[in-house]
């Protein structure tokens, strides 16, 4: 078996996987990026807090659009089963790239042998990842519980995931708007 590799296969094969690892550690160093949100315990209305400077404060209270009544500042989610405020991670869609990207790098390794089947495919593996269904644009645990709140990209609802994490390629729907979404 004689396996030829031109130079031009080689030097095409490792700039791409050159520029796909320049991807990975770009994106890896700004991952996450946490939120703040208000939920009101009434009505369920989600919505941004505006000024970040206020994240701090735990006594601000606001007014609910819907039933104006006075809500707390929550950092991205309230878990409804045992009444706290949980913490929530920002995804980008940068984080769904950043594991496409590290799928392509593997596929060029093991495609060696013919590097630029091995990229082809890579970049086949990334156009899947970001063309599919959307992942929730955040996710947290509450501490106190372990429920796992995902929040919708369309429009910022909190959603429970109904299932653990593991089963991570569960779709769930908003409960606000009806978006499809799953785990990020």
């Amino acid at each position: 078996m004689n396996i030829e590799i031109t130079s031009t296969q080689l030097i095409i094969g490792s700039g791409i996987a050159i520029i796909l690892l320049l991807v990975i550690f770009l994106v890896k160093k700004r991952k996450k990026k946490q939120v703040a949100w208000i939920k009101c315990k009434k009505c369920g209305e989600v919505y941004p807090v505006k000024d970040q400077n206020e994240w701090g404060e735990r006594n601000i209270s606001y007014n609910c659009s819907k039933c104006n009544s006075d809500i707390k500042v929550a950092f991205c989610g309230y878990c409804d089963d045992c009444e706290k405020f949980i913490g929530f991670r920002k995804y980008t869609l940068g984080n769904r790239l950043l594991r496409g990207a590290k799928t392509a790098v593997k596929e060029a390794v093991t495609g060696l042998l013919n590097p630029v089947d091995g990229i082809m495919s890579g970049i086949k593996t990334l156009e899947r990842l970001v063309d599919s269904i959307p992942s929730a644009s955040a996710a947290g645990t509450c501490p106190f519980c372990n429920n796992v709140y995902l929040e919708c990209p369309q429009c910022g609802y909190t959603v429970k995931f109904p299932v653990s994490v593991e089963q991570s390629d569960t779709i769930v729907n908003c409960s606000n708007c009806h978006t499809k979404m799953k785990h990020p």
